[in-house]
């Protein structure tokens, strides 16, 4: 990408100014595709870009792997050696011949990632050891170099994913949350006929039905009743998960809400354990949303029936200003670790 050609242009411009020489080509091959990126090429000084037409690729690439198997030193070509060198590698680059010519791998491990190569129109042996050894620590530097820049680009890639795929699971979650909340209403409106409706036959029907029957309109309700409890979960559940649970406030009584509650969870405790409660009798009525505050509660209160096995459990409602409440549970079992606290 864009961090890659900036980083090859830097480095040509670099090697330019500290060898002072006016003939550079780097290129990367394409790992997918494996053809040659060629950002950065400098012909007598100018700049110009790469084509397919100008530059024979192919054998430019071949060059770059043969100029590998010398591992990643510099193959230097000097004098007559030149022009045979120079004609089958560079195709038709230019009429003119160099004198001193430079070619390098650029490694990533052991993996041939692209390649350096320079040219020197005016002098034979135009690059000393000095140079020489400049240009191998650069591209040795550089390879591993383009190896980040590639990663960090596979993993942008891959980030890009993850989100995309969080975005659609978390769209699939809404539909889903939002289908449930749905369904629940229409699964609750025939379902309260029947509950409606069988009351009404009971009613009518104590003295004329046998008690058998009775019976049977009882578990009627009874299962009736069950499955709208479940429903109501699944609905409550989805407008937690699509994050639109409905707040319906009232006018009540917290300390008769209290007692409901103790003799709701009374029937949950261990044998020898005793359920206390303290409420602020001041409190008078507050407003609120009184199922949930219950359901709340009762959490609380189940969970301390729960794993209280011996001693008490205290129910705690205080009156802590004008405008607030402390509702508290405490109990004398076994406490919450605290691995599952860090949790919490």
């Amino acid at each position: 990408g864009g961090d890659l050609e900036n980083m090859i242009q830097r480095v040509g411009e670099r090697i330019q100014e500290v060898l002072n020489i006016n003939n550079i080509a780097i290129s990367i091959f394409d790992k997918e595709t494996e053809r040659v990126i060629a950002p950065y090429m400098v012909r007598n000084g100018e700049q110009i870009n790469i084509t397919e037409e100008i530059f024979d690729l192919h054998s430019y690439k071949i060059m770059i792997r043969a100029s590998a198997r010398r591992g990643g030193v510099s193959w230097v070509v000097n004098g007559d050696e030149v022009e045979k060198f120079w004609h089958r590698w560079q195709g038709s680059i230019g009429d003119d011949v160099p004198k001193s010519v430079v070619v390098l791998p650029l490694l990533a491990g052991r993996e041939v990632i692209g390649g350096i190569s320079l040219a020197d129109y005016e002098k034979e042996n135009a690059f000393t050891d000095i140079s020489l050894n400049l240009l191998e620590t650069i591209a040795s530097n550089m390879g591993t170099a383009v190896q980040n820049v590639r990663l960090f680009d596979e993993t942008k890639r891959l980030f890009d994913e993850a989100q995309s795929a969080r975005a659609a699971a978390e769209q699939a979650n809404k539909a889903k949350s939002t289908f449930l909340a749905n369904m629940s209403h229409e699964l609750r409106t025939p379902l309260n006929a029947i509950i409606g409706f069988t009351r009404i036959v009971k009613k009518k029907a104590e003295g004329a039905l046998p008690e058998k029957q009775i019976e049977n309109l009882d578990k009627v309700l009874i299962s009736s009743e069950h499955l709208l409890g479940l429903i109501n979960t699944v609905l409550d559940i989805a407008k937690i998960e699509a994050g639109r649970m409905d707040v319906v406030p009232s006018k009540f009584s917290l300390s008769t809400l209290a007692d409901q509650c103790a003799t709701l969870a009374t029937p949950l405790l261990k044998p020898n354990v005793t359920l206390e409660k303290q409420a602020d009798e001041t409190l008078g009525l507050i407003f609120s949303d009184q199922d949930k505050i219950k359901q709340i509660v009762l959490n609380l209160l189940s969970n301390a029936a729960k794993f209280t096995h011996a001693g008490s459990i205290l129910l705690n409602v205080q009156k802590v200003s004008e405008e607030n409440v402390n509702i508290s549970v405490t109990d004398s079992g076994i406490g919450i670790s605290a691995e599952a606290l860090g949790r919490i």
